[in-house]
C-alpha cells in the first residue's frame, strides 16, 4: 500500500477537522446566546473560543500550506505536521462546552473552563515540541520560510512563556489573571497570522 504525504491529502483532511471545529464553536457559541438567562458569563472561556477562531484561520491560511508543502513525501514531517494540527483541535474541544453541559438547565461557563484546566499544559508542552522539532527539521527544505528561520527562537523564548502562562492558569483561580492571559494569547495569535 502507498500513502499520500502531500498537500493535498493534508488539505482534505484539515478541511475536514477545522470544519467539525467550527461548526462545534458556531453552534455552542448560539447556544450560549440563545440560552444567555441559563449560562453564567464567564469572559476567559469566551476569550478561548475567540483564540481558537483565530487560531485555525493561522492554520488553515499559513502553517498548513507552508509546512504541507514543505513536509511532501517525508512521513516524519508528515506525520509531525499532523500531530500539530490534531493538538489543538483536542485542546478546545477539552475547553468548549459539550453537549451534555449545553443540554443542562443551567450553564456555568466558569466550571465548564477550569474543568480540564489540568490538562492543558501537558498540550502546550506536546504542541510546542512537535511544531518546533518539525521546523527545525524541515530547515533546510525551506531556509526561507519565516516559521522556519524561528523555530529555535519559538523553542527558546515563546515555549517557556506560554507553558508558564498555562502553568499560571492551571494554579490560579483569578478571573482578571485568565482574562488578561487570555487576550494576551488573542494578541499573539493575531500578531502571527498579521507577521505571516
Amino acid at each position: 500500500m502507498e500513502f499520500n504525504y502531500d498537500y493535498g491529502t493534508h488539505q482534505w483532511v484539515l478541511s475536514i477537522m477545522v470544519g467539525f471545529f467550527l461548526s462545534k464553536v458556531i453552534t455552542t457559541l448560539s447556544k450560549h446566546v440563545s440560552n444567555q438567562k441559563k449560562t453564567t458569563f464567564y469572559l476567559p472561556y469566551y476569550l478561548q473560543m475567540f483564540m481558537a477562531f483565530i487560531y485555525f484561520i493561522f492554520v488553515w491560511y499559513g502553517y498548513s500550506p507552508t509546512m504541507s508543502i514543505a513536509s511532501e513525501g517525508k512521513r516524519l514531517t508528515f506525520l509531525l505536521m499532523i500531530i500539530s494540527d490534531l493538538i489543538p483541535v483536542f485542546f478546545f474541544q477539552l475547553v468548549l462546552a459539550d453537549d451534555e453541559d449545553l443540554q443542562k438547565e443551567h450553564v456555568d461557563l466558569e466550571k465548564v473552563y477550569f474543568r480540564n484546566i489540568k490538562i492543558w499544559p501537558v498540550l502546550a508542552v506536546v504542541y510546542f515540541l512537535v511544531t518546533s522539532t518539525n521546523e527545525y527539521i524541515l530547515r533546510d527544505v525551506m531556509p526561507d520560510s519565516l516559521m522556519i528561520k524561528n523555530s529555535l527562537n519559538k523553542v527558546i523564548i515563546f515555549t517557556p512563556i506560554f507553558i508558564s502562562i498555562y502553568l499560571a492558569m492551571m494554579f490560579s483561580r483569578n478571573k482578571k489573571w485568565h482574562t488578561y492571559s487570555g487576550i494576551f494569547m488573542c494578541i499573539c495569535y493575531i500578531g502571527v497570522i498579521l507577521g505571516y
